[in-house]
Formats: C-alpha cells, structure tokens, sequence
C-alpha cells in the first residue's frame, strides 16, 4: 500500500504541473506518515552548495547527463543546477559551432565531501572538461596536452567567451600557465586586449593543470551580488 502510495506521488510530480502540485503532494506525504526522504530525491530546484570547495558538501546534487552534445566521463557528476545549466547550454553551443561534444569529468560527489585525489570538487561547484583540438579537417575535445596554434586558440576562446556570457557566474579557470599565455597572445593578437581583458580575467594560472580545464563557479547567491553590484555601477562583469 505504501510503495503504491509512493509510485503515484512520483508519477504526478513527474507528469503533472510540478509548480501546482508540490504543495500539495508535500502536505500528502506529511499526512501519510511516508518518509519524506523518499520523496523521488525531491525535485529540481532543492540543490544546495554548503561550504568551500576545498571544505564543503551538496546536498541533492544534480546529475550531469551525457547528451547530444555533451560526454559525462566520471560517475561523480553531480553539481549544483547552476554548474549543470552551464555546461549543457555551453556544450551545446560549441556542438553548433564545431560538431565537437564536449567531454566532462569529474565534478562532486552526490553528497559532496573529500573527493580524492582532488583538494576541491567538494561542493558541487568546481568541474573538469576536456580541451578544444582544432586540425584541418576537425575540431575534437578530449583531455591531453594542447597546442598554441591560432585555429585551436580560436575555438578555445570561443568556449571562455560562451562560459563568460552565461548566466552562471564564472570564478576562476585553472589552467597551466603556458596555455594561458599562448591563448593570451592569441586573443591580444588577433581581437584586443579589450577582448582579453572583459573575458580573461577569471583564468588563474595552475601547473597540475596542463590536460584539462578546471572551472570553478560562484554561488547562486554570491552570482546574484556580484550582478547587482555590476549593474549599479553599469560595468560589465562575468555573471
């Protein structure tokens, strides 16, 4: 009786209008006795990022789903909604751009924590993704050492400029100092330095980070300050 109870709350929260019937299927399990945590892992929207990235956890993390555009690697996918919206719109940005998927590995763990061998990727806002390769005849992104020639600078930058135009905050990118450099000369080179200095400022050099970017983003809440603050002061910032 109690799971047919539980299947049919599931599958209106599923099916029907999820922002109608919340209420009302909360105040039905409150009244069944059924325990809440049952609650098909409570709908989107109750993700939380508690702590450091380096001391933290997450609770009821988000699932990053391999898709037409996008590669999940690692069984630790799990992030905040914000971290997932990013990637999927910016992966299926590049996809149009470029016919490349973007490849994502680790992001937390579903509930967070030490997450070995990394320091962060404890709470639900820090992920690893492959580099943009650029041949004569194809564009792939994989994990690997990548070159400084202008084809592959050129879609590199068309990513951090996606990433940077986001909704989603973005607070830092490691990456190796080399390859900071090269994609520097290239931007300065071939756009301005005004390009490089609206979209290049998050980047944070990181020497153990020669095979993949590591992006990091803010808080929702912290995003939302640093909006505001931009748009009283009328400048343009990355979130």
């Amino acid at each position: 009786m109690r799971l047919g109870l539980i299947f049919g709350l599931y599958g209106a929260l599923q099916y029907g209008n999820a922002a109608a019937q919340d209420s009302s299927l909360m105040s039905s399990i409150q009244s069944s006795g059924v325990d809440e945590k049952l609650y098909c892992e409570q709908p989107r929207g109750y993700d939380e990022s508690f702590g450091l990235p380096t001391h933290g956890r997450l609770r009821n993390g988000v699932a990053i789903e391999s898709s037409a555009c996008l590669e999940s690697m690692s069984t630790n996918h799990f992030g905040t909604q914000e971290i997932a919206d990013l990637l999927q719109d910016t992966a299926c940005h590049m996809f149009e751009q470029t016919g490349a998927r973007l490849r994502v590995d680790d992001v937390s763990q579903y509930g967070g924590g030490k997450f070995r061998p990394h320091k962060s990727h404890q709470n639900g806002l820090d992920v690893d993704v492959g580099h943009f390769y650029a041949g004569e005849r194809y564009i792939k992104n994989s994990t690997g050492s990548i070159s400084g020639n202008s084809e592959t600078m050129a879609v590199t930058w068309e990513f951090v400029r996606t990433l940077g135009n986001h909704s989603t905050g973005i607070e830092y990118i490691f990456w190796s100092p080399r390859n900071i450099q090269n994609l520097k000369r290239y931007v300065v080179q071939s756009i301005g330095k005004e390009e490089w200095d609206q979209y290049g400022s998050v980047f944070h050099p990181e020497r153990r980070h020669t095979r993949h970017m590591h992006i990091r983003i803010l808080k929702p809440r912290q995003g939302m300050a640093v909006a505001a603050k931009s748009q009283q002061r009328g400048k343009q910032v990355w979130d």
